[in-house]
This record gives structure tokens, C-alpha cells and sequence, in this order.
């Protein structure tokens, strides 16, 4: 069975730093088999979590918020490799970034729980050039990863030192390592 990896480009500008590295994780993945697909969180329209609890009921079908949100939950659900990517904006991820994985909490517990066993790639670019910085979220986040679904993989790919669009493609090391990142995940 093929592998489905899809990526998630939480940053607003396309052919930036982190829809380049999101892009050389998911030609990785595609090189050595899997079906790939990537979505940019800035061309949706993904309110917030309202907090009403309503996907946790036992008789629940989902997120009852009616938005571009709900096209997302089966594709993340199939997925076997989820790649998430956001620049640090204030030492954290994107709105839209956030946003959207507030509203993962309807794939936590309830009747439609996300599978256990899947992989998630946290792709995180950025400007500063002070990794020791972020490490700690970056290492947060994945932990909220690990938190809500046990059984995953959490990998982290942090990138300093990219401030301007495109800068990545001047770190080909930093292409690469997204680049096999992409491959080892599927040769797992």
C-alpha cells in the first residue's frame, strides 16, 4: 500500500522559507513512493475553536463549525505522515497556523478520534539565527503532539537564520536535510 503524506503550509507567502522546506520534505517522501499532497493554510478560511465541546459528544460527527476545516479532518485521519510548517512569528507559529491545529482538538478523544501510529513532521523556519531560542517550543509543540496521540512519531525540523522569502534555497544543506527527512519517513 502506498503511503499518503499530506503537508500543511501554515505562513501566508508561497515559495517562502517554509513552503520550500515543506515542499522538499514532501519530494523526499514522493521519491521514495508515497502519494503526497500539499494545502496552504493561508488560501482557506478556518475559524477559531469555539470551545463548545460538541465534537466530544458521544452521538458528535465531527467539528460543528461549518467552514474549510471540515475538508481537512478525513484527509488527516488517512493520512500516514502529517508535515506541518510554520515560520516562528514572535516566537511561535503563525495565526493561521495556530488556528488551524486549535481546531485538531475535534480529532482528540470523542466519537472520531485520529488513529494512533501516524507520523508528524514539524517544519519550522526561522528568521533569527539563534536556534537555542525556539528549541524549546519547537520542542513543546512536538510534545503537544506526543500528548494528544501517544503512539506518534514527532520529528522536528528547525531551520534558523531564514528571514527573507526564498532565503532556504541559499542553504541547500537545509533543503537536503528537509529533502531526506521527506525519504526517511516513508523508508521507516
Amino acid at each position: 500500500m502506498t503511503a499518503k503524506i499530506i503537508g500543511f503550509v501554515g505562513s501566508p507567502r508561497k515559495d517562502g522559507n517554509t513552503d520550500l522546506l515543506v515542499q522538499a520534505v514532501l519530494r523526499g517522501a514522493k521519491d521514495a513512493g508515497a502519494d503526497v499532497s500539499i494545502y496552504y493554510l493561508h488560501d482557506y478560511s478556518i475559524g477559531d475553536c469555539k470551545a463548545c465541546m460538541n465534537c466530544k459528544k458521544p452521538d458528535a460527527t465531527g467539528c460543528v463549525i461549518k467552514d474549510d476545516m471540515q475538508q481537512f479532518y478525513d484527509l488527516i485521519r488517512g493520512a500516514d505522515t502529517v508535515v506541518f510548517g510554520s515560520p516562528f512569528w514572535f516566537g511561535y507559529m503563525t495565526g493561521q497556523a495556530k488556528t488551524f491545529l486549535d481546531r485538531w482538538f475535534a480529532l482528540i478523544g470523542g466519537p472520531h478520534p485520529l488513529g494512533s501510529g501516524k507520523k508528524f513532521i514539524l517544519v519550522l523556519p526561522l528568521g533569527r539565527n539563534e536556534p537555542q531560542l525556539f528549541g524549546p517550543t519547537a520542542r513543546w509543540m512536538a510534545g503537544v503532539f506526543r500528548f494528544a496521540w501517544p503512539s506518534s512519531k514527532v520529528e522536528i525540523l528547525l531551520v534558523p537564520g531564514v528571514m527573507d522569502k526564498g532565503e532556504v534555497e541559499k542553504h541547500p544543506e537545509y533543503l537536503n536535510q528537509a529533502y531526506q527527512l521527506g525519504r526517511q519517513v516513508i523508508e521507516d
